[in-house]
């Protein structure tokens, strides 16, 4: 809103699990790099396990990663797969 950002880098040796999504992702796209922005839809920020379960359901978001778990949409069907 305020047009301003904060860079984060992602350690391979710190936060593994997150720095494969991303390296994934820059394997795909090219682009080494991912937008965080705050989890919820007109309700507090999501804090917990189950809220972030019950904003994406309510949502159109299209993945939910936590822990070691990937949850998605296909087709309208949600699906989960446990990341390795």
């Amino acid at each position: 809103a305020d047009g301003t950002a904060r860079p984060q880098a992602v350690s391979k040796y710190t936060h593994p699990l997150y720095w494969e999504i991303i390296e994934q992702f820059r394997r795909e796209t090219g682009i080494p790099l991912v937008i965080n922005t705050s989890f919820n839809d007109n309700e507090p920020i999501v804090c917990t396990p189950q809220d972030a379960i019950d904003c994406f359901i309510k949502t159109h978001i299209d993945m939910l990663v936590f822990a070691n778990y990937v949850v998605y949409r296909s087709e309208n069907n949600l699906h989960y797969e446990r990341a390795v």
